[in-house]
């Protein structure tokens, strides 16, 4: 979906498993340290009983709990690798389950947030590339990249090329260390931001069970 030829076979290239254990780390420290910081607020819903909820996350969705109820609020992706955010995926889960999604970056610390309004324009897009990768596919017509053939695993295709890359050394450890010097922080605070954010968007006020911190109720 996100490149120009129809035959391009993306996730067979073969990963050290450092990639998915240092992600899972890094996830895990970011999630643990937010739900920690959740634990001080409750949200107070304004537009209707003044019903409160602890806030709680719950798989991979920030859930708002009571005694009555379990809404979701928002769904929640972390991302640790460079390009890995997925819009059309993030667009997909969107209107799947009819929350917002937020997509948190460790690199770069950027948290996004995904509404409805953008997840449309984006599945609309993504419906028009898929019509036309038929049409080129069927035509057998395809668009060689000397970057996209080198990650395509199609080995069928003439174009073909062995892009893997044999890592060797301490580099990869020292990348991936130097990431969780982001976890759980600032990546977890900014993650809590646009929780805030969208809680005051959907007229919930946000009350902090802990007014000896520097943060002040909503």
């Amino acid at each position: 979906m996100k490149t120009p030829c129809p035959f391009f076979e993306g996730g067979g290239k073969d990963l050290s498993s450092l990639y998915l254990d240092f992600h899972n780390l890094a996830k895990s420290l970011v999630l643990s340290r937010l739900q920690v910081m959740l634990r001080d607020f409750l949200a107070i819903d304004t537009d209707g009983e003044g019903s409160a909820y602890q806030i709680r996350l719950m798989n991979e969705e920030v859930v708002l709990v009571n005694e009555k109820d379990s809404l979701p609020l928002a769904s929640i992706e972390v991302k640790t690798s460079k390009n890995s955010v997925k819009p059309v995926k993030g667009a997909y889960l969107t209107l799947k389950r009819g929350i917002p999604s937020i997509l948190a970056e460790i690199n770069t610390e950027d948290v996004h947030v995904m509404d409805k309004k953008c997840a449309d324009k984006i599945i609309d897009r993504a419906k028009d590339q898929l019509a036309n990768l038929i049409k080129l596919e069927k035509t057998g017509w395809k668009i060689p990249d000397p970057h996209l053939c080198k990650l395509c695993s199609n080995k069928s295709c003439p174009l073909h090329k062995n892009g893997k890359i044999q890592q060797i050394g301490k580099e990869l450890v020292e990348e991936k260390t130097e990431q969780l010097d982001k976890c759980p922080s600032p990546t977890a605070d900014n993650i809590l931001k646009a929780i805030e954010q969208i809680l005051q968007d959907e007229g919930y006020k946000i009350l902090n069970l802990n007014p000896g911190d520097d943060k002040a109720e909503t």
